[in-house]
């Protein structure tokens, strides 16, 4: 039986049975693997949105205190 070197999945030589069971256990570690990349993904997304949520929000304050001048919106 051959490894693979990163996740260490079972690979059966040629001359070698394939058993469901090393099937399944591949399985397994794929399917943690991607729900580890998928949470640290949802994660940055989410962390990102808050750091361009807050730059929205500065700038509009740097907008609104450009065009106010003693309370009132400045027309164009």
């Amino acid at each position: 039986m051959n490894y693979t070197p990163n996740l260490n999945l079972k690979k059966p030589a040629k001359t070698d049975p394939v058993l469901i069971d090393d099937l399944n256990d591949n399985m397994d570690i794929l399917d943690q693997e991607v729900k580890d990349i998928r949470d640290i993904l949802d994660q940055e997304v989410q962390d990102i949105r808050g750091i361009i949520d807050q730059e929205v929000q500065d700038i509009r304050g740097v907008l609104d205190n450009l065009f106010v001048e003693e309370g009132e919106l400045l027309d164009e």
